[in-house]
């Protein structure tokens, strides 16, 4: 099938657009301040502000069911209300921030910039129809929360949270991916609406299908912590810094 881009695309999935530009802001000035740290009261209006755009923008998309890029990404209410409360999460998490001392350093423009990039993976997965799509999503999501952990001025602890989980989410991915090849070779596609379809005659008829099936809601488990598969989380909400840790109990999971 041809790949038929449309500008209409691109006003749907604006407020990532938005919120990735936002993000890049308190790093420019950084840069061009000669890597001087510039005030956090000032970094965190630049996300707010980013977070606001994003916000009104989401609320100007709502409305009739909307798809774009084929089919890939879906726009309904359930993904408006969602995509909103990641924003206001993001936007509690960085005013947390600003006045705790394991994330008010001197890396705190990187800090806002890897959050408001952990909410754009965040959208991408709320806005998701797609099994590849819904990979691509958690993993913007995850890396960005990889290098939160490790940024904390709790030196030991914080690059101990920060390797575990990363092992742990490197697991996880692996295990979600191998079995969204497994769906994609018994039905044929990736997209979530077309495999509901099969998915009954697959069900009963092909058992790599149940076994791909098997894998993707493994690999979701392990990602977001159910048990029996929380086994490192502790350690690593243990070494995060406060809000970051805040941040994946709620808007992460």
């Amino acid at each position: 099938m041809d790949f038929k881009f449309e500008w209409i695309d691109l006003f749907l999935v604006s407020p990532a657009i938005v919120l990735f530009l936002a993000s890049i802001v308190p790093l420019t000035i950084k840069v061009l301040n000669g890597n001087r740290e510039q005030n956090t009261f000032a970094t965190v209006v630049y996300g707010l502000i980013g977070l606001v755009a994003a916000s009104g923008l989401i609320v100007a998309n709502q409305g009739a069911y909307k798809i774009a890029f084929q089919g890939a990404l879906i726009f309904d209410g359930i993904s408006t209300w969602t995509s909103l409360i990641v924003l206001f999460i993001t936007a509690l998490t960085l005013l947390f921030s600003r006045e705790n001392y394991s994330t008010n350093t001197r890396q705190f423009s990187e800090y806002v910039f890897l959050v408001l990039n952990a909410a754009v993976g965040m959208l991408v997965l709320v806005w998701s129809q797609d099994l590849i799509i819904t990979f691509i999503g958690i993993e913007i999501m995850s890396l960005s929360l990889y290098m939160l952990i490790a940024l904390s001025n709790e030196f030991k602890l914080s690059k101990e949270a920060a390797f575990k989980y990363f092992i742990l989410g490197s697991f996880a991915s692996a295990i979600f991916l191998y079995g969204v090849a497994f769906i994609y070779g018994t039905a044929g596609t990736t997209e979530l609406n077309k495999i509901t379809e099969v998915a009954a005659d697959l069900a009963t008829t092909n058992r790599l299908f149940l076994f791909g099936m098997a894998l993707v809601i493994l690999g979701i488990c392990f990602k977001v912590s159910i048990f029996p598969f929380h086994s490192w989380l502790p350690d690593v909400y243990q070494g995060s810094p406060t809000p970051v840790t805040a941040f994946m109990a709620t808007g992460v999971k």
